[in-house]
Parts: structure tokens; C-alpha cells; sequence
């Protein structure tokens, strides 16, 4: 049996404390982004030969119909994924189909449905069932990933236990996501998430390439994004209960960067990383990427569009092979890399930045690809 886990919901979508009142197709439409995708993957703890702990990679989907995720899926690293996380409206199921068209021909891997949950009433379980049953009918489901936002107290614990007996009960996967933010955390105190969750995925708020790639002389920031090192992160969740061989770290390629329209500054300070983009669009500001430009300290000469990939092809799979062998040596589950695209960013490019990162990471967890490929079919 693989070890699993993964992403949340779009305010959550990509980071923890983004979203919430942020849904996954209001976020679509409010950034104008077509698609994105995240080729994350999460390695044991354990030696590779040991397939008694499992491996868990996995390759994270939000789609629109519009032809790119389809390209996407085609141009997938399949022979070294184990899960794919979809995620889109009910309603958009052409590349769902498409993905599992893909999964006949790699039967081995997991495909997980994201669902994202209010948990402001009581409606939530009731939805989440029928809305899963209808898509698992048809569907190669094999399971959700239930993000974890603001919630009732009083109601959080229910709805989160009952969604996973509902699907554990089918026999399909349950897969949890929970931010560090104040509120999150409050709630979630206690609760012991990893106990009847097959995985919990926590955030990570630091700089993933730091080492790598100086920082700019100025970064806006909001108050809450304070960086931590992947020590403190890792401190912090055992701090509050999560055994290390249940903590899945997820880490955001796209760090050490600064979001800067052209002509103008900031009127507030914002995120330096991607959740830069969400920040500023949840406080009503329409973002349009063709402005939008990453910018590093101009005295290393780096400054480039969105779209232009091979710097962090070059730097962060140093990043990538440094982190899992820390990870490796601290005895956690693993970890997820996220790759953010917009609109412009062709779905080629994911293999210019996430393959060689994942290589790498592979080298830090001392794994290669037919090792990892051969415990997968296990």
C-alpha cells in the first residue's frame, strides 16, 4: 500500500492561509489563469527497497477545458508518479476523462479528487458524498483530497472524521490539508488529524531555493508570511502533535521572488512568494500577469517573465536534493514541490523546471527511478 497525500483548495489551492472565502473558480476567473499545474511528489523517509512504508509521488492537476490540460496530461511524468490531484469544477470532466484514459496505461497510480469544503453548516458531508459518489461512479477515483479552511469548531471535528469513515469506507483514500495560520490551527488543535487521515499535508513558509539564489534587496510581504526555516517548520508540526512519519512538507518552487507590476508600487505589502498573486487579488484587485514580472536583486542579473523557466532549472534542484536529505535524516514522510503556471506558460515548460527537480530529490532520498518505479508495481 503506497503512502499518500497532497494539496487543498484554491484560496488553499496552492497555499495554506490564502484562501478560504477564495473558491476554486472564483480564483479562476479573478487571476484569468487557465490552468495550473503542480508536478509535486512526496518520497518516504525510508530506505527505497523498503516497500513495506511505500513511496508517494504525485502529479497536481487544476484544469479548465481548455486544451492545455489536456497537453498537460499527455506531457505528464507518468513512469514516476504514484498520485495525480484533480482538481476543477464538477461540471469540467473533459480532462478528467482524459486522465484516466492515461491511468489505464499506468494502473499503478492513485487518482485523487480535491475537495474543498466550507464547514460553515452542516451541509458539507451531505454534499461531499454525493458529489463524490457521482464522480466515483464514473470516474477512475480513487480517492480526495478534503482541504481543511476556516470552520466551526463545534462542527470541524464531524465533518472531517465522517468524511474520511465515508471514504474509507468505500475503500478509496483520505487525504487531509492544514495551514499554519492562527485560525487553522486553532481549530485543528488537538483534533489529531493523522489519526483517522491517511496523510496530512502541512505548510512550509520559507524560502525553498535561499541557499541557492540571493534574495532581492526588498521583498513585500503580508504580516502573516513570515519565513521559517525547514527546521522550525518541521519543529513547529511536531510541536503540535504530528508524528514525523505522518508529515507531508509542501514547498512552493517559485520562492526568493518578488511580484512587481511594471510603473507602479504596491500599495500594501504582499507576499513574496506565489501566494503574492492570491493575496492581492482576495483584497479586490484584479491582477493581470502580462504585467506581472518576477524580479531578483538586479545585481546577479536576474530578472525574467513568468514564462521563462531556465533559471530555476539551473538552481532549485541543488535546493531540491539538499532539503530531502534533511528531510531523509529527520525521519519525515516526505514532501511536495509545487510548480505554478499561468496563463502563457506552456505546459512543455513543466519538464524544464519539475523533472530535474524531482531527479535530484530522488538523489537526496537516495532513490532512482527504476528503484522507485519497481516499488510502485509492488
Amino acid at each position: 500500500d503506497t503512502i499518500k497525500l497532497m494539496p487543498r483548495g484554491v484560496g488553499s489551492l496552492l497555499y495554506p492561509s490564502w484562501d478560504r472565502a477564495f473558491t476554486v473558480s472564483n480564483g479562476l476567473k479573478m487571476l484569468n489563469i487557465k490552468y495550473f499545474l503542480t508536478c509535486c511528489f512526496a518520497l518516504s523517509s525510508t530506505v527505497c527497497g523498503d516497500t513495506s512504508k511505500g513511496v508517494f509521488r504525485g502529479g497536481y492537476l487544476s484544469a479548465d477545458e481548455d486544451g492545455n490540460a489536456l497537453d498537460t496530461i499527455k506531457l505528464m511524468p507518468w513512469e514516476i508518479l504514484t498520485h495525480v490531484i484533480y482538481l476543477s469544477e464538477p461540471d469540467e470532466l473533459k480532462p478528467l476523462k482524459k486522465l484516466c484514459e492515461q491511468k489505464k496505461k499506468h494502473k499503478e497510480v492513485k487518482v485523487i479528487y480535491y475537495l474543498s469544503m466550507s464547514g460553515r453548516n452542516g451541509n458539507d458531508l451531505k454534499e461531499l458524498k454525493e458529489l463524490y459518489t457521482k464522480l466515483a461512479s464514473k470516474h477512475c477515483l480513487d480517492g480526495a483530497l478534503i482541504d481543511v479552511p476556516f470552520m466551526n469548531l463545534e462542527h470541524a471535528r464531524d465533518l472531517i472524521q465522517n468524511s474520511c469513515a465515508y471514504l474509507k469506507g468505500m475503500q478509496h483514500l483520505c487525504y487531509l490539508r492544514v495551514s499554519r495560520d492562527t485560525d487553522t490551527m486553532r481549530i485543528t488543535k488537538d483534533m489529531k488529524l493523522h489519526e483517522f487521515a491517511d496523510g496530512v499535508v502541512v505548510t512550509t513558509k520559507f524560502p525553498f531555493a535561499q541557499k541557492y539564489i540571493l534574495r532581492p534587496r526588498t521583498v513585500y510581504k503580508s504580516p502573516q508570511d513570515e519565513d521559517s526555516s525547514i527546521e522550525e517548520t518541521i519543529n513547529f508540526w511536531r510541536s503540535k502533535g504530528f508524528p514525523s512519519s505522518k508529515i507531508i512538507l509542501d514547498l512552493i518552487i517559485q520562492s526568493d521572488t518578488l511580484y512587481k507590476f511594471k510603473g507602479e508600487t504596491p500599495k500594501e505589502p504582499f507576499g513574496a512568494e506565489c501566494q503574492t498573486v492570491i493575496h492581492f487579488a482576495e483584497k479586490g484587485n484584479r491582477v493581470d500577469e502580462k504585467k506581472m514580472k518576477l524580479f531578483f536583486d538586479t545585481q546577479y542579473g536576474f530578472e525574467y517573465a513568468m514564462n521563462e523557466s531556465h533559471l530555476l532549472a539551473k538552481t532549485y534542484p541543488k535546493s531540491a536534493y539538499e532539503q530531502t536529505k534533511y528531510m531523509k535524516k529527520e525521519g519525515i514522510l516526505g514532501f511536495a514541490i509545487w510548480e505554478l503556471n499561468y496563463e502563457g506558460f506552456k505546459p512543455k515548460k513543466s519538464k524544464d523546471i519539475t523533472f530535474p527537480i524531482l531527479r535530484e530529490a530522488n538523489k537526496g532520498m537516495d532513490c532512482s527511478f527504476s528503484e522507485t518505479i519497481k516499488q510502485t508495481q509492488v
